[in-house]
Protein backbone atom coordinates (compact mmCIF):
# COMPACT_ATOMS: atom_id res chain seq x y z
CA UNK A 1 0.00 0.00 0.00
CA UNK A 2 3.13 2.60 0.98
CA UNK A 3 4.33 2.21 -2.91
CA UNK A 4 1.08 2.74 -4.39
CA UNK A 5 1.04 5.95 -2.42
CA UNK A 6 4.69 6.70 -2.74
CA UNK A 7 4.35 6.45 -6.26
CA UNK A 8 0.70 8.30 -6.85
CA UNK A 9 2.22 10.95 -4.45
CA UNK A 10 5.10 11.33 -6.58
CA UNK A 11 3.20 11.67 -9.81
CA UNK A 12 0.64 14.33 -8.46
CA UNK A 13 3.89 16.43 -7.60
CA UNK A 14 5.43 16.18 -11.02
CA UNK A 15 1.99 17.21 -12.35
CA UNK A 16 1.97 20.19 -10.18
CA UNK A 17 5.71 20.95 -11.26
CA UNK A 18 4.28 20.86 -14.63
CA UNK A 19 1.37 22.77 -14.37
CA UNK A 20 3.86 25.75 -12.70
CA UNK A 21 5.79 25.67 -15.50
CA UNK A 22 2.77 26.04 -18.06
CA UNK A 23 1.09 28.59 -15.90
CA UNK A 24 3.77 30.47 -14.81
CA UNK A 25 7.04 30.33 -16.38
CA UNK A 26 9.48 32.56 -13.87
CA UNK A 27 9.74 31.90 -10.47
CA UNK A 28 11.34 33.38 -7.76
CA UNK A 29 14.08 31.04 -5.97
CA UNK A 30 14.33 32.43 -2.58
CA UNK A 31 17.70 30.19 -1.19
CA UNK A 32 19.76 31.54 -4.39
CA UNK A 33 17.60 34.96 -4.18
CA UNK A 34 17.45 35.36 -8.01
CA UNK A 35 14.83 33.97 -10.77
CA UNK A 36 14.67 31.25 -12.49
CA UNK A 37 13.18 31.82 -16.34
CA UNK A 38 12.17 28.55 -18.14
CA UNK A 39 11.39 30.98 -20.62
CA UNK A 40 10.53 29.76 -24.22
CA UNK A 41 9.77 26.13 -23.94
CA UNK A 42 8.27 26.81 -21.02
CA UNK A 43 4.84 25.39 -22.77
CA UNK A 44 6.31 22.14 -24.22
CA UNK A 45 8.34 21.15 -20.79
CA UNK A 46 4.96 21.64 -18.57
CA UNK A 47 2.81 19.70 -20.82
CA UNK A 48 6.02 16.96 -20.93
CA UNK A 49 5.74 16.57 -17.08
CA UNK A 50 1.93 17.08 -16.94
CA UNK A 51 1.85 13.76 -19.22
CA UNK A 52 4.89 11.65 -17.83
CA UNK A 53 2.98 12.14 -14.29
CA UNK A 54 -0.55 10.92 -15.84
CA UNK A 55 1.90 8.25 -17.14
CA UNK A 56 3.17 7.18 -13.58
CA UNK A 57 0.00 7.50 -12.19
CA UNK A 58 -1.95 5.29 -14.66
CA UNK A 59 0.46 2.49 -14.64
CA UNK A 60 0.52 2.21 -10.37
CA UNK A 61 -3.20 2.46 -10.82
CA UNK A 62 -2.83 -0.61 -13.65
CA UNK A 63 -0.78 -2.49 -11.65
CA UNK A 64 -2.58 -2.19 -8.52
CA UNK A 65 -5.87 -3.90 -10.23
CA UNK A 66 -3.94 -6.32 -11.62
CA UNK A 67 -2.51 -7.22 -8.26
CA UNK A 68 -6.03 -7.18 -6.80
CA UNK A 69 -7.50 -9.16 -9.92
CA UNK A 70 -4.73 -12.16 -9.20
CA UNK A 71 -5.28 -12.14 -5.51
CA UNK A 72 -8.95 -12.58 -6.00
CA UNK A 73 -10.45 -16.16 -5.96
CA UNK A 74 -12.48 -17.24 -8.51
Amino acid sequence: MSDFFWKIAFGLCLFGFGLQIFIQPKWYAFLRQTYMDFGDGHKIWGIIWMLVAGFIICLSIGQKVNRKKKESPK
